[in-house]
C-alpha cells in the first residue's frame, strides 16, 4: 500500500493543478472580434447616420450573436450593448434599449458614451439610470460607435482642423482635415449631405502631404447648395478618437456662384488648385451617374443598378433596384371621333335682319319651310320693322364626327389632324350650312402610362350653328303672319298686328376657329386608346364662344 505525502502544501498543489486541467483559460478570437467592430461601424457610421435604424440594430444584433459570451473582449461587448440600446432607444423601444444599456456596464462599468448621443433624453435617461445602479465610470468620449478608448484629455471638443465654409461651383471641392500632434491615427473619414441627397454619405480620407483628403465630386458642386458634413478620426482597432462636427451639428460648406473677394477658395495640400468639373469629366452629374441617396426626378439619372423613387415626403432619390424600359410608344394613330358643340349666345335683337350672323327658317302650316329673311322671292318671307330677339344662354348647337390621326414626334407630344362633317346647321338657302370641317391639332401628354393627360392646342375650318326656337317677328307681308296682336279673328288688319310666329334663328359662329383644351387617353392595351377631352373655341370672325366635349377611340398602326 503506497504511502501518501503528509505535507499539506502537496494536496493544495496537486488540486490546483487539477483545477487547471479542469478550466483550461479560453482567449478572444481576433477574427470574430474584426468581424463585430466592422458590424458595429457600418451600424453606426453608416445605418444610424441614415436613420437606418432597422439595419443598424440587425448588424449590432449579428455582431452580438457572433462575440457570444466568449469570443470578444469585455469592452468591446460593452460598446456592442451600448450602441445597440442607443439604436433601441432612438427607435423608441425603451424597454429593450434600456436593457442593453444595462448589459454594456455589466460587461464594462467603464465604458463610455459621446456626447451627441446624450442630446436624446430616453438616451440620456437610460444611460445615467445604468450608469447609477453599476457605479461605473460611464462618462463621455468623443461619440463614435465603436470606439472602446477614451480620448486623450488634452485635447479639446471636435480638435480637428478643417477651414473651409465656402467654395464655388463647377470645382471639385478638397476637404483638408489636419491632425493636432499626439493623436495617432489611422483613418478619417467624411460624412456629408445636400439638401438633394436623402442620407449622409461616408468616404474614407486619404493622407496627402501630411494631412488627411476628402474629394467632394462635381455632382456636389454643379449648383449653388449648402453642404452638412462631420468629420470622425480613428486609431487602429476603429475607435473613434476625435471628431470635427456630428450629426446634430454638423459642419456647413456654402457653394456658391461666386466668391467674395476677402475669401479664398478651397485648395488641395500643397496650395494646388482643384480641377474644374469639365476638366475632372464630372459635369456637374450628368444622366446616368447620380449615386444611391441622390436627389433625382427620372430613372435616367441614377446610376446602373438604381431606379428614381418617391419617398414618404414626397421627394424622389435614387435607390437600388431595376430599372424598368420604358414603353415603346407607338408613333402613328388612326382614330374615330364625335364632338358636341354648346355655344354661349349673348342677348341681341332683330335676330332675322343680320344677314351672315344669324339664319331664320319657320314651317308653314301648309308643312313647307320658308326663310325667314331680308330679301323676297319663291320659299322666302321677307322680315318687317321687328326681326326676332334672344335674351342670350347656352345652346345646344352642332354634332361632328371626325376621322382623326396622329403623329407622335417624341413620346409626349403628337401633331395631328382630323377631317370631319358636322350635323344640325340651319335648312336655310339663303344663308347655307357648310357642314364640312377640317383641322390641325397639338398634343402635349404630361405623363407616360395606361392614363396620359395631355393639353391640346387646336385650330381649323369649321362652321357652329346654335339653335334659338320660337322667335317673333314681323312679316313685310301681314298675309305672311300667323298670329295678330289683338283678339280680332284673323285675317289681321295692318302689318303693325301681324306676327309670325315659330321662327328658328341660327347664331352662324365660324367659319374659322382657334382652341386649347384639356384631355386624356386611357390605354386598356398598349395599342388601343379611349380619348376623351374638353376644349374651349373661339370661332371667327362671327364670334361666339363654343364648349365642345369629345369623345373617341385610337388605333395604334
Amino acid at each position: 500500500m503506497p504511502v501518501l505525502p503528509r505535507s499539506p502544501s502537496v494536496f493544495v498543489l496537486a488540486a490546483f493543478a487539477l483545477a487547471l486541467g479542469a478550466t483550461p483559460a479560453q482567449a478572444n478570437d481576433p477574427k470574430v472580434e474584426a468581424d463585430a467592430k466592422k458590424l458595429q461601424q457600418d451600424a453606426m457610421d453608416i445605418d444610424f447616420l441614415g436613420l437606418d435604424l432597422k439595419k443598424a440594430k440587425d448588424k449590432l444584433q449579428k455582431a452580438v450573436k457572433k462575440c457570444g459570451s466568449s469570443k470578444c473582449s469585455k469592452p468591446l461587448l460593452a460598446t456592442l450593448h451600448r450602441d445597440l440600446g442607443i439604436v433601441l432607444l432612438n427607435a423608441g423601444d425603451q424597454a429593450a434599449g434600456e436593457k442593453e444599456v444595462a448589459a454594456a456596464f455589466a460587461n464594462d462599468p467603464n465604458v463610455t458614451i459621446g456626447k451627441d448621443y446624450l442630446d436624446n433624453g430616453a438616451v440620456k435617461k437610460a444611460w445615467e439610470s445604468a450608469k447609477k445602479s453599476k457605479g461605473g465610470g460611464g462618462g463621455d468620449d468623443s461619440g463614435g460607435g465603436g470606439g472602446d478608448k477614451v480620448k486623450p484629455p488634452e485635447l479639446a471638443e471636435g480638435a480637428l482642423g478643417v477651414t473651409v465654409t465656402m467654395a464655388p461651383i463647377g470645382y471639385e471641392l478638397p476637404i483638408v482635415i489636419s491632425i493636432p500632434s499626439g493623436l495617432d491615427v489611422a483613418s478619417v473619414k467624411v460624412s456629408y449631405k445636400t439638401d438633394t441627397i436623402e442620407k449622409y454619405r461616408q468616404v474614407e480620407a486619404k493622407k496627402a502631404s501630411g494631412k488627411w483628403l476628402v474629394m467632394l465630386p462635381c455632382e456636389i458642386t454643379a449648383k449653388a447648395t449648402t453642404i452638412k458634413f462631420f468629420v470622425k478620426a480613428y486609431d487602429e482597432s476603429n475607435s473613434e478618437l476625435e471628431h470635427y462636427g456630428n450629426i446634430k451639428k454638423p459642419a456647413v460648406i456654402k457653394v456658391v456662384d461666386s466668391m467674395p473677394d476677402e475669401v479664398e477658395a478651397p485648395q488641395l495640400p500643397g496650395g494646388k488648385d482643384p480641377k474644374e468639373c469639365a476638366e475632372a469629366g464630372g459635369g456637374g452629374g450628368g444622366g446616368g451617374v447620380k449615386p444611391d441617396g441622390a436627389g433625382c426626378s427620372d430613372d435616367d439619372e441614377c446610376e446602373k443598378g438604381l431606379v428614381c423613387v418617391e419617398n414618404d415626403t414626397g421627394k424622389k432619390w435614387c435607390k437600388p433596384g431595376e430599372k424598368k424600359p420604358k414603353a415603346d410608344v407607338p408613333k402613328l394613330w388612326l382614330g374615330l371621333d364625335g364632338q358636341l358643340d354648346l355655344v354661349f349666345l349673348g342677348s341681341d335683337t332683330d335676330l332675322c335682319k343680320q344677314t351672315g350672323a344669324w339664319a331664320c327658317t319657320v314651317d308653314g302650316a301648309d308643312g313647307n319651310r320658308a326663310d325667314v329673311t331680308t330679301s323676297s322671292g319663291e320659299g322666302k318671307i321677307r322680315v318687317g320693322p321687328t326681326g326676332g330677339k334672344t335674351d342670350g344662354g347656352m345652346a345646344v348647337a352642332t354634332k361632328r364626327v371626325f376621322l382623326s390621326i396622329d403623329y407622335f414626334t417624341i413620346p409626349s407630344l403628337s401633331l395631328g389632324a382630323r377631317l370631319g362633317y358636322a350635323f344640325g346647321g340651319n335648312p336655310t338657302e339663303s344663308d347655307k350650312f357648310v357642314p364640312f370641317h377640317a383641322e390641325g391639332r397639338i398634343q402635349y401628354f404630361i405623363t407616360e402610362g395606361s392614363f396620359r393627360p395631355y393639353f391640346l392646342f387646336n385650330g381649323g375650318f369649321g362652321q357652329f350653328d346654335a339653335p334659338v326656337p320660337n322667335v317673333i317677328v314681323q312679316p313685310q307681308e301681314p298675309g305672311q303672319a300667323n298670329a295678330c296682336k289683338d283678339t280680332s279673328p284673323p285675317p289681321c288688319v295692318s302689318e303693325q298686328d301681324a306676327l309670325l310666329k315659330g321662327v328658328t334663328a341660327y347664331r352662324r359662329a365660324g367659319t374659322g376657329f382657334a382652341g386649347v383644351g384639356l384631355g386624356v387617353w386611357y390605354h386598356p392595351t398598349p395599342k388601343v386608346a379611349i380619348n376623351l377631352a374638353m376644349k374651349g373655341l373661339f370661332p371667327i370672325p362671327t364670334f361666339s364662344f363654343t364648349l365642345a366635349p369629345e369623345i373617341g377611340l385610337k388605333f395604334a398602326f
